[in-house]
């Protein structure tokens, strides 16, 4: 299977495949324009960036060197956490502009994958459909079944850190977390998606944390995905919010990793080893 076709898993229209290098143009213009707007937005707002230029030499390097990729780990409290804190670490044009440079992110195929057009809209951002098990909110009964850690999505994630010098943001919690709920959240879980980005990646990938707080008041949950980018741009084109984003950090698994498979533990047993 090629490297892109999982974006057309519900819809097989490959236009990546077809016409390469319009593709290649379409998600380079859509990065650079939604990352600049939300970059110079996010500037409007009473902004507290905790270990930023830091956290930008580190990503350079990592593209500069290619030895190794990098896993950024964060809080999902907002419909717009992962743009809004991911556009403030791409410090020059050549980042914003070069998909290659952009984070690669999963986001519910539910949500964001529901039809022929939001598919490679989201495509084109560098987001990956993952499907996961949703819940009742009342009863808790399985409303959809997930595919699990080892879903099409993920491998491809896989793939993709192997390359080097490749970025992944991922929310382990796998949904927005609100209300009393959100208050109970005071640390970022390492789950079960984040520990097989881990171990199967070879060589092991830089993990960064980050934690925010504010982001969620720039838009909160709304009743379909435009909603979202519509209530988004009028809370951030107002500005005053107070917002904190804390880069921390970097945490090295490579040293885990390998006496773990010098004692011969399978990748499950690795996984759940730096989940655990």
């Amino acid at each position: 299977m090629s490297r892109t076709k999982w974006k057309y898993r519900l819809y097989p229209t490959p236009i990546d495949k077809r016409w390469p290098r319009l593709w290649r143009s379409s998600s380079s213009t859509l990065i650079l324009c939604v990352g600049s707007l939300i970059r110079l937005l996010m500037r409007q707002h009473s902004l507290l960036a905790i270990n930023l230029p830091q956290t930008q030499s580190l990503l350079h390097q990592i593209y500069a060197k290619r030895n190794r990729s990098i896993v950024s780990v964060m809080n999902h409290s907002g419909t717009w956490d992962d743009l809004c804190v991911t556009s403030l670490l791409a410090n020059c044009k050549s980042q914003l502009s070069n998909p290659d440079y952009m984070r690669l992110t999963p986001v519910a195929a539910d949500i964001c994958f529901k039809n022929w057009f939001s598919s490679v809209f989201f495509s084109l951002g560098n987001c990956v459909p993952a499907y996961r098990t949703l819940r009742d909110p009342k009863t808790g009964a399985v409303q959809i079944v997930g595919h699990g850690v080892y879903q099409e999505s993920f491998n491809f994630l896989v793939s993709e850190l192997k390359r080097g010098g490749r970025w992944v943001n991922i929310l382990p919690q796998g949904r927005v977390i609100v209300g009393p709920e959100k208050a109970k959240e005071t640390e970022i879980r390492f789950r079960w998606g984040v520990g097989r980005l881990i171990a199967d990646s070879e060589p092991t990938p830089i993990v960064l944390p980050i934690w925010h707080e504010g982001v969620e008041t720039i838009n909160p949950l709304a009743d379909n995905v435009f909603q979202y980018f519509w209530f988004g741009l009028q809370a951030l084109w107002r500005g005053g919010l107070p917002i904190t984003v804390n880069f921390g950090e970097p945490l090295d698994f490579a040293p885990l990793v390998q006496r773990l498979k010098q004692e011969g533990a399978t990748r499950e047993a690795i996984r759940i080893a730096i989940t655990d």
